[in-house]
């Protein structure tokens, strides 16, 4: 739940330090006076993008901190993780002019991405042209597949792989059979570049060994000589410590500190064992590599670059996929040409998998579908609906399979007894997909958030209609908070809490205040929504 929001230098909000309390809150005011600044805070402690122009003209930076109690959230699993034993989420976002925004949770560096991700959990925003998203099917279906995601989501990774391996199927035998009939018409290269490719005899990372290769025999003669060298001066020092040793251990008795001495002797005597351990070592490998010579290298380096250039590839492994790819196409179009019919089997038993994989997903949706039916319908007889149907039609698709299932999926709707179901896009007005919108995002689910934001979800009812909405709000406001912004006086007067946006313009200057308002405050709130009276520069409660 968010509990306390402050905003500064925010387009027109130059200074905003509001404390909110769970059930419904209603946000009003004049158009143009700062509501949709406030929703654009708001989404950014969502974590949406920003943009510089929402900073106040008279400004350089804008910030916008939310704080969010989590003790009786649903937590995913990131958020639980990332809260440890805290159970507050403070979130930061500060806006720049002329460098890099910042964005912290908690006082720690996130992304815009990973923020996002953190709130899915606690907050619900939906604007003013949201709805609109339910005219489109493939919403429709992810809204039905999203009701029951543990019965759906296997289903539909299932069908999903099992239409991957049919289209990869269909693919492989139409690229050999337009294959086959090019060959037909032209020569076939495919053999030519097999050949040429399986000469070069090209190993995994072989550039990259014969690289350090050239780069080792390139400085032969310097390291060899070195390492002789060092090698011949730390058997000096090992003889010269070794005979150390030996003769401090004669006087060893006479003091404890000659003792230390003894030991000395012997560390510095093992020292120069390791050194020269690892010098033989270096010598052994340098000659390991001296069976090849620099220009043998040179030359199988100058012909892996010849054939990248070629194929234009940046990596000689590059070279090998090529070759792998050419081997298939060539096998694929002989046995095409030798064998036609089974790679066409292998078409439709992938086809016959993928056919029973989306009826299992569409059998699981339709019962599915009836359940969301029959909730939706209740919740919509709260909302002026009272003999609404709500139905998923589900049609077979002209080509079997489709990316989604076998089946699309199209919500449809009546409004009023005696009118048959109809697609949504034909049998809903405006407000009627404001408040079907509304209906959905608030069906009951254990994943719900505990904070709900609607911009004006009220748009285009009004009269008892915008009564019973209030009300469906203010319900919802029993067990989540839900913060809405209106301009309906019926849905402000079933608000648990009122705010109210009010602008002030001086002749330097224009800036808004959001106020908590008493219940007098409330009443003259409410006469200027109807009209009644002239619009009030409010105090804080």
């Amino acid at each position: 739940m968010l509990i306390q929001l402050r905003i500064e230098s925010l387009a027109i909000l130059s200074h905003t330090d509001l404390s909110l309390s769970p059930g419904f809150s209603v946000i009003t005011g004049e158009s143009g006076a700062g509501k949709s600044v406030l929703f654009q805070a708001l989404r950014l402690l969502m974590g949406y993008p920003s943009k510089d122009t929402w900073i106040s003209s008279q400004e350089d930076s804008a910030l916008v901190e939310g704080v969010f109690d989590c003790q009786n959230a649903h937590l995913s699993d990131l958020l639980r993780d990332f809260l440890g034993d805290e159970t507050q989420l403070v979130i930061f976002r500060q806006l720049h002019r002329h460098k890099a925004n910042i964005v912290r949770v908690n006082q720690q560096s996130v992304s815009l991405k990973f923020l996002r991700s953190l709130m899915s959990d606690l907050i619900m925003m939906v604007g003013q042209h949201d709805a609109l998203q339910l005219l489109d099917t493939d919403y429709q279906r992810q809204l039905l597949d999203q009701f029951d995601p543990q019965t759906i989501t296997p289903l539909y990774r299932c069908y999903q792989s099992a239409y991957a391996d049919y289209k990869q199927a269909q693919d492989r035998y139409q690229h050999a059979q337009t294959g086959a009939q090019n060959s037909q018409q032209e020569p076939d290269f495919s053999a030519f570049k097999i050949q040429e490719l399986t000469q070069l005899d090209l190993t995994p990372d072989e550039e990259e060994r014969l690289n350090e290769t050239r780069d080792r025999l390139r400085h032969m003669s310097l390291l060899t000589r070195t390492f002789n060298n060092l090698d011949h001066h730390v058997k000096k020092i090992q003889a010269s410590s070794t005979a150390a040793h030996s003769e401090s251990g004669s006087i060893a008795h006479i003091n404890p500190e000659y003792e230390k001495w003894v030991q000395g002797f012997f560390e510095l005597d093992l020292a120069a064992q390791d050194l020269h351990d690892k010098l033989q070592s270096q010598r052994h490998e340098l000659n390991t590599h001296q069976e090849g010579n620099l220009d043998d290298v040179e030359a199988r380096l100058a012909e892996i670059f010849k054939f990248k250039q070629k194929y234009h590839t940046q990596n000689p492994n590059e070279l090998l996929d090529l070759l792998a790819t050419f081997k298939q196409e060539f096998d694929e179009k002989s046995q095409l040409l030798l064998d036609p019919e089974s790679l066409l089997k292998a078409v439709e038993t992938s086809k016959e998998t993928a056919i029973q994989a989306g009826d299992a997903l569409h059998q699981a949706r339709e019962k599915i579908a009836q359940r969301l039916s029959n909730q939706l319908c209740k919740s919509l007889q709260d909302l002026s609906f009272p003999y609404a149907q709500v139905a998923f039609e589900m049609c077979p698709l002209s080509s079997v399979l489709g990316p989604n299932g076998t089946h699309s999926v199209q919500l449809t709707f009546s409004p009023n007894p005696g009118e048959p179901l109809k697609p949504i896009q034909e049998a809903a007005s405006g407000g009627e997909l404001s408040r079907l919108m509304l209906a959905i995002l608030t069906l009951p689910c254990d994943a719900q958030p505990p904070t709900f934001i609607f911009d004006e979800i009220d748009a285009g009812i009004g009269g008892i209609t915008a009564k019973n909405v209030g009300q469906y709000l203010a319900q919802l406001g029993d067990t989540h908070q839900v913060i809405c912004i209106s301009h309906l006086v019926q849905v402000a007067q079933s608000a648990h809490h009122h705010l109210s946006v009010s602008k002030h313009q001086s002749p330097q200057r224009t800036y808004s205040e959001i106020n908590c308002l008493n219940d007098a405050q409330r009443l003259d709130e409410q006469e200027r929504m109807l009209g009644q009276v002239k619009q009030k520069a409010l105090s804080p409660q």
